[in-house]
């Protein structure tokens, strides 16, 4: 008897159904949603052959209801109804099908599943103990590098925070910030953690990857997430996280779209798994006398809205900025914002201006206190080419998840260009080794109008080994690499110069050249050394195979002896 096992593994992609609304201000959605996949055998088949299938379908928690639900397989005309499964929170509908001969002119079968889902949304963390310690979510899995030294290193580079809700905020802001979306070159495969840092692009599950990935090295608990979401204008398949916070169980985590805390009710959940590749949405599995082959589809899935609820009574908030600029000019907008909640929240707030605005960090992740009131500012640089004769006006808007406030500004022709300082700012320090050379990546920006200059100087052992001065011309972004020749392992002192600004930075390289690199702003011990071949446990079992082997031969040999004697009695 042959046996054949088919997975499909689900990469997230494809757009799905036409809308326009902000996703986070989404707190309840009732929608019924599609999902279909056909299948065609082909081969010698026999009545005694048969096939099972396992789909994955919609499961109930505390934040999704399953209204109603239809599961069905479709082959020669008849209809299978299944069974369930459970891997995990994960539920399986289980299909059957006995006698494949009876179907050999009719080999394509069709899954459909049809299921009416209600996904609620709370804004708030609400005090409470999970039933699990989330230890299964703190370990390295195949997309998720957690014992890369080069992610450990950045990780506590970057958050350095002992709140986990703060990291949680800084980790989703980090990959927002540093990751760039790119449908057109990632969307066919899961990428990892550590390919993703390296690349600094990805889709929806490089991003969730890479979160889980700081999120696991800091000690909090994290899930990959596999469902369907909205992002703003599609329904589209999504990856996203679900992290353990101490004191308010599992909670959301979406970086792709800057939600922390929680994630919006327009997200539909299929899996939860410590991994992307543990994520499988159709496994088709055969007993065949014979060589039986199985090619899979697994379409788009369709989404149809049934209502919608928004957000309200979150926040209140007012807009304070100057009703007149001028063109060039660099001035602070302020919004006065309350959480009108009695618990601790994570809100995601941003203000939205003209493209011809430079606006720093647009998008915040703002966490408050229980009923408290805070003044949130932006630096905004009004657009520089403007005609002498004309002004324009512009609105200004302030959105959170429950509202929006606006306001007008008027931008007028500057006559002459106010002279400021360069404000040259350094970050994302990325060192890598190849061959026996030292490359450091370093981005740059000048956030000022003016021309300034940049320096970077390598020093080891207090001897310089590199430097570069770098131009950066007004409103510009770049990244510069300084080479250090003849250099394997050891410390790397990095001076970054900007006007009266400096700072250092050590990079350690262990002398392992396999091993990533480590960054930090302190001197510090390079990793231990790990054997990398083996594990205590693995150790253990090949020193009882040895002393096995030792034995045997012994005995082997005591054997041989015996033999010899006896032929020559």
């Amino acid at each position: 008897m042959k046996k054949t096992i088919l997975v499909l593994i689900l990469v997230l992609a494809a757009n799905v159904h036409a809308l326009e609304f902000l996703p986070n201000t989404v707190q309840e959605m009732d929608a019924t949603i599609t999902l279909e996949a056909t299948g065609t055998l082909s081969g010698a088949l026999t009545d005694r052959d048969s096939m099972e299938v396992h789909f994955l379908t919609f499961h109930e928690n505390d934040k999704q209801q399953v209204l109603e639900i239809s599961e069905e397989l479709e082959i020669g005309g008849k209809k299978f109804s299944p069974t369930y499964e459970f891997e995990g929170e994960n539920r399986y509908a289980v299909f059957t099908v006995d006698n494949l001969a009876e179907y050999a002119d009719t080999p394509t079968f069709t899954i459909t599943v049809i299921a009416r889902l209600k996904k609620s949304a709370q804004i708030g963390l609400e005090e409470k103990q999970a039933q699990e310690n989330g230890e299964e979510f703190l370990k390295e899995t195949k997309f998720i590098e957690v014992n890369d030294p080069e992610l450990k290193s950045k990780a506590r580079l970057e958050f350095t925070s002992e709140d986990d809700i703060e990291t949680l905020r800084e980790i989703s802001k980090w990959v927002k910030t540093n990751i760039t979306y790119d449908f057109e070159n990632y969307y066919k495969a899961v990428f990892s953690a550590k390919q993703t840092y390296n690349s600094r692009a990805g889709v929806c599950d490089e991003f969730a990857n890479l979160s889980a990935a700081f999120a696991r090295i800091k000690g909090i608990p994290t899930k990959y997430v596999t469902g369907i979401s909205f992002d703003g204008d599609l329904f589209a398949n999504h990856g996203w996280n679900e992290v353990l916070l101490k004191g308010f169980g599992w909670v959301g985590l979406d970086s792709t779209f800057g939600e922390a805390g929680f994630v919006d009710a327009a997200h539909f959940e299929l899996a939860k798994t410590a991994d992307a590749s543990q994520s499988v949405n159709f496994k088709v599995t055969t007993k065949t006398a014979n060589t039986v082959n199985v090619t899979t589809s697994l379409a788009l899935p369709k989404v149809e809205i049934n209502e919608v609820k928004f957000f309200q009574g979150v926040t209140s908030a007012s807009l304070e900025a100057q009703k007149k600029v001028y063109s060039g000019q660099e001035f602070t907008v302020k919004a006065i914002v309350k959480n009108l909640l009695e618990k601790k929240a994570v809100i995601p707030v941003e203000i939205a201006l003209h493209p011809d605005f430079s606006i720093q960090d647009r998008e915040r992740l703002e966490i408050f206190e229980p009923l408290e009131e805070k003044e949130i500012s932006w630096i905004v640089r009004a657009p520089v080419h403007l005609d002498k004769k004309t002004f324009l006006r512009y609105g200004l808007f302030f959105l959170a998840p429950d509202q929006n406030v606006s306001k007008s500004i008027e931008v007028h022709f500057a006559e002459e260009t106010p002279q400021e300082e360069a404000k040259i700012v350094f970050f994302d320090i990325s060192p890598r080794v190849t061959g026996n050379t030292l490359f450091v990546d370093v981005r740059i920006t000048n956030a000022s109008t003016s021309t300034g200059t940049a320096k970077i100087t390598a020093f080891r052992e207090s001897q310089i080994v590199a430097e570069k001065e770098v131009r950066m011309e007004g409103l510009s972004e770049k990244t510069e690499t300084v080479s250090v020749e003849n250099f394997s392992f050891g410390e790397i002192e990095l001076l970054l110069e900007s006007g009266a600004e400096a700072k250092t930075v050590r990079i350690n390289v262990p002398q392992e050249q396999e091993n990533p690199i480590e960054v930090t702003e302190e001197p510090q011990k390079p990793p231990e050394e790990k054997n990398n071949f083996l594990t205590d446990e693995k150790s253990g079992w090949l020193a009882a195979i040895v002393l096995g082997a030792v034995i045997t031969m012994i005995i082997l040999l005591a054997l041989v002896q015996v033999s010899r004697a006896f032929l020559k009695k």
